[in-house]
């Protein structure tokens, strides 16, 4: 029986480009040089109310930190690096980007938009809790007031208050 001969194209590779096009880098979002690790939901949405974090042990108690750092602003990253977040702690257990307060738009049962505030851990080395128990990396967990935040094995207790 012949072998059969099976034609896939040139063979010569010298005229396809392997380098990197950048086409990703426009989706890219940066704040004061640097990177992002996060990308905002399809149903992200500006705060309609005034939303922060308090200190309660570690750190300074009492110091009270807004979410909401510029007028459009749909999250607020917390985490080491104060280049890239607004709310920082310092702490070894805390990652650079830690975790993110995202506010998205939800329909509630009577057709109305409600916005309405989320706390994702980012992957971190340590993982962060929210009143006691452990935030699945990557998945939003709902923010109620008063609920109680902890980055890492931080001393630090962040209260998640509304005005």
């Amino acid at each position: 029986m012949p072998r059969r001969e099976y034609k896939f194209g040139p063979k010569d590779n010298d005229h396809v480009n392997y380098g990197t096009s950048g086409l990703l880098q426009q989706f890219t979002t940066t704040r004061c040089g640097r990177t992002i690790q996060y990308d905002e939901p399809i149903d992200a949405a500006t705060p309609t109310e005034e939303f922060f974090l308090c200190e309660l042990n570690g750190g300074v108690p009492g110091t009270i930190h807004p979410l909401k750092h510029d007028d459009d602003a749909t999250y607020t990253l917390l985490g080491q690096d104060p280049r890239a977040c607004p709310i920082t702690l310092d702490h070894p257990s805390v990652s650079q980007q830690h975790a993110v307060v995202q506010w998205r738009r939800r329909i509630s049962a009577d057709g109305e938009g409600l916005v309405v505030p989320y706390l994702m851990d980012i992957n971190s080395t340590n993982g962060t809790t929210l009143n006691g128990a452990a935030v699945n990396a990557e998945r939003y967990t709902e923010l109620c007031p008063d609920d109680i935040i902890r980055l890492g094995k931080a001393d630090t207790l962040l209260a998640f208050m509304q005005v």
